[in-house]
This record gives structure tokens, C-alpha cells and sequence, in this order.
């Protein structure tokens, strides 16, 4: 629903909208206790600074540190994710992983699907691994990351080979051609 979240929209309003959602809190305005949680989401999210910035103008990372707030703000009990860190660099990524171990720890359930292996392996507790739709392997981050099933479909073989041809100025131009059974 993230796409839905007006661009030209304070911030802070977007946070507080999320109360809207909640059963039984259904109203035309907000109060101040609305706007006191948002503010307080915010700043536990590292992102009060950004309260009065439209939300159009925020970076990708930004943008997600507000999508959290507001789940945040319907006081769930488990947060379904899925693939919450899509777009992210690794330093945000690492980041946002961060934010999540902080809310798993004050007692909410989180729920993550994501294809960021290190996101993933970093924050679950317990992991289960698809593969065209069938569990391959379930178990800890230090079982799953070795092992040779979850390895093979989701990391490939080593095997690459680098064509390397040469350009019109003189530049070698590398391009990997991966080999039948590798990653792609």
C-alpha cells in the first residue's frame, strides 16, 4: 500500500493516518495523543527529522523507516513484511534490519519474506526456504546458510566464465557468461 501514500503528504500526517485503519479509532481528526505516538515512532525509527518533509521527497530508505512507523502505529501484534528491504542498498539494508531486531525484541512478531539473503540470515530467528513454492530447508540462520540445497537454488554454482572482447577505443569490455546450472 506504500505506492497509495500521498507524495505531497507531511510526513507526520502519513504516520498519524495510520491510526485510521485501527478498529474502533475511526474518526475525521486526529488528537494529540495520534500525533505524540507518530512523533514518538518517528524518533525510536531514527527518522523525527524527517516529520516535516513530504513524503515524495524522501530516499528509498527514508520512505521505509516511514511505512514501518506506520504499521507501528496501528499497535500490531505481528507485522507481515514482504520484501520490505526491495530497493535497498546494503548499508540501509543492514540499517533496516537493525530497526527490525528492535521491534521483534519489544514482543512484536514479525513475519519476513525477502530475497536478501544477509537481511534475512542477520534478523530471523528461524527460517523457512521456498523453491517454486516447496520448503527446502527450515532451521536456524547458521543451518540454512550451509546448507547444499538452499546453496544450490538460491546461490548457484561458482562456476563463471568472463568473455572479455575489446572495444573500438582499445578498452577491454568483460562480460560474464554463466554456465548451465549457475546463478543468474
Amino acid at each position: 500500500l506504500a505506492e497509495r501514500i500521498p507524495k505531497g503528504e507531511r510526513v507526520a500526517d502519513v504516520v498519524v493516518t495510520a491510526s485510521w485503519g485501527v478498529v474502533g479509532r475511526w474518526r475525521e481528526r486526529y488528537d494529540d495523543l495520534d500525533h505524540a505516538r507518530a512523533g514518538e515512532l518517528l524518533e525510536a525509527l531514527g527518522a523525527a527529522h524527517l516529520a516535516d518533509r513530504t513524503y515524495g521527497t524522501l530516499s528509498e530508505g527514508e520512505r521505509k523507516r516511514v511505512q514501518i512507523a506506520r504499521a507501528l502505529m496501528t499497535d500490531p501484534e505481528l507485522m507481515l513484511l514482504d520484501e520490505p528491504a526491495a530497493g535497498l542498498d546494503t548499508h540501509e539494508s543492514r540499517d533496516f534490519g537493525d530497526e527490525l531486531r528492535r521491534i521483534a525484541a519489544s514482543g512484536i512478531g514479525v513475519l519476513l519474506i525477502d530475497h536478501d539473503m544477509s537481511l534475512v540470515l542477520d534478523v530471523c530467528h528461524r527460517l523457512y526456504v521456498l523453491d517454486f513454492g516447496k520448503v527446502i530447508a527450515a532451521g536456524p540462520p547458521q543451518e540454512i546458510r550451509d546448507d547444499p540445497k538452499v546453496v544450490s537454488a538460491y546461490l548457484g554454482s561458482a562456476e563463471v566464465e568472463a568473455e572479455v572482447e575489446i572495444d573500438e577505443n582499445g578498452q577491454s569490455a568483460a562480460s560474464p557468461v554463466l554456465q548451465k546450472g549457475t546463478a543468474q
